[in-house]
């Protein structure tokens, strides 16, 4: 079974155990000694369990503009998708190819909801590059575009580039996020010393965004906020 948790050792068996059933219950798959549940909606998380888990700390740490449902979870359409205009909007805007389709999506759909984000003009605007080389992330780019336009601040969205395709990240970010550490390269000068606004349209498990955010930190940015477009929500 794919787990974020499939290498944790029972204490009573200390064999391997099993995540089972929604993100809910982790328990031994040998002995069936329940080891813990996470309770999606209470603040009883896995990182207060185990620090290897930290990133689901780090996952709640990024701010977003609104939730964003996926259209499918596992091969069942999402009904949650199908009734809610800003998940669709959002995954209109990440196919939408022609420019000025892309300015009416951000203008109508997304610029009213920065309004309350105090983007100062020291802020420097970074774009978290996507899975694979050849993508353009113009969709991003023109985004940060207008913002910076709005805010007086700088655009430094090329200030990270990925030089080596990954895997899409999703649940289990510990295993991906040293991919991402080795794939992306910062072009120090456009961020050193400054303040970084970091931008990503959908986070999943965070470690896309987490990932670029470490490497910036480590590049001699002076702070980094995270800020998507849509965190996933799955509900079940």
């Amino acid at each position: 079974m794919n787990s974020i948790f499939e290498n944790l050792k029972c204490e009573k068996c200390g064999k391997k155990t099993v995540q089972t059933n929604k993100l809910d219950t982790v328990k031994c798959k040998t002995c069936g000694e329940i080891l813990f549940t996470i309770e999606t909606k209470a603040p009883k998380r896995a990182y207060l369990i185990d620090p290897k888990y930290k990133w689901m700390q780090d996952l709640e740490a990024i701010e977003y503009l609104a939730y964003y449902f996926p259209k499918k979870i596992g091969h069942r359409i999402n009904p949650q998708h199908e009734n809610d205009g800003y998940s669709q909007a959002l995954l209109d805007f990440k196919s939408t190819t022609r420019d000025a389709e892309i300015i009416n999506k951000i203008n109508k759909v997304f610029l009213p909801l920065f309004e309350d984000k105090q983007i100062s003009e020291d802020v420097r605007i970074v774009v978290a590059p996507p899975s694979y080389t050849m993508s353009q992330n113009k969709r991003l780019k023109k985004l940060v575009e207008i913002l910076c336009g709005k805010f007086k601040c700088s655009n430094a969205a090329n200030a990270l580039v990925r030089e080596s395709n990954v895997p899409e990240s999703t649940w289990g970010c510990h295993r991906t996020k040293e991919m991402h550490l080795s794939s992306i390269v910062c072009q120090k000068k456009l961020i050193k010393h400054k303040k970084i606004l970091l931008i990503d349209d959908i986070t999943t498990s965070g470690c896309t965004i987490n990932a670029c955010k470490e490497i910036l930190l480590n590049n001699g940015a002076r702070s980094v906020k995270c800020l998507v477009l849509g965190k996933t929500k799955r509900d079940q």
